[in-house]
């Protein structure tokens, strides 16, 4: 689930530039309760060009997730959405700064 890329990794520096994320405990991964279930399907659409018909593999899909999301968050905040992941704290300041709720919720 590449979406994890827009949702809860990140690499956190401090003002130096020394990685303050630095094992799987200060990085969320997604876990069971993060993963939606998956149907795998075969598409097979070999590819003319090469010997046997083969073509390239990898993490093109990893690609969209974080711009999709960040388009969502954009549109329906109506302003400019450029830093991931979408964390809950991130999402918050960010409905915050659309004048969407008052920026203190204290009494």
């Amino acid at each position: 689930m590449r979406g994890s890329t827009a949702l809860l990794e990140e690499f956190v520096y401090d003002a130096e530039g020394q990685p303050l994320t630095t094992t799987f405990a200060d990085y969320l991964m997604p876990g069971a309760t993060e993963v939606p279930d998956i149907e795998v399907h075969h598409i097979v659409t070999p590819s003319p060009l090469t010997p046997l018909g083969m073509k390239g593999m990898g993490e093109g899909g990893a690609i969209g997730p974080p711009a999709a999301i960040a388009n969502a968050i954009a549109d329906a905040l109506g302003l400019a959405v450029c830093a991931t992941p979408f964390t809950a704290n991130r999402v918050w300041d960010l409905v915050r700064a659309a004048g969407l709720v008052p920026r203190s919720t204290h009494g």
